[in-house]
């Protein structure tokens, strides 16, 4: 963490149901953690806000990936290049899960741009639990994506 090596401290809020592997290596790396109760984003108590309000009253610096454009600039330039790279350019398909909605929409897009220029038709999944299909389907409406429900 860029933090530590510059000589900050660091204190990062997560959901409780954050993988203890994730939880461990942001420890080690000497951040403080802080598990909160998994929550809607609109709830005052969700991590990302909670974190927003801390830094705010503490005077703190708040890395605020959700809303940063270099974030998704970023995913749009590397990830889906990146994959096909690492892949040798043999990839079949793409699965993603949809903790990473940003992940999967710029691969995507990279993926089927590059089924356009090479001898390459990649199948693309989003998975994602039963609960976030509301949230996901004006989202795909509205980019033209199809889906279905298994």
């Amino acid at each position: 963490m860029l933090s530590s090596a510059k000589g900050y401290k660091s204190h990062i809020l997560l959901p409780s149901d954050s993988a203890i592997e994730k939880v461990e290596l942001l420890q080690k790396l000497g951040a403080t953690i802080e598990r909160v109760k998994p929550a809607s984003i609109v709830d005052k108590s969700q991590f990302v806000n909670l974190a927003r309000r801390r830094a705010e009253g503490l005077g703190g610096y708040f890395a605020d990936q959700f809303e940063n454009e270099e974030n998704w600039r970023c995913h749009e330039r590397s990830t889906g290049v990146e994959i096909y790279r690492q892949c040798g350019g043999k990839l079949d398909a793409f699965v993603s899960g949809a903790g990473i909605l940003l992940d999967f929409l710029d691969a995507s897009v990279i993926f089927l741009d590059l089924s356009f220029t090479l001898d390459f038709q990649p199948l693309i999944y989003l998975l994602f639990p039963i609960y976030c299909f509301v949230s996901y389907v004006s989202l795909f409406r509205s980019l033209n994506i199809t889906f279905e429900v298994p």
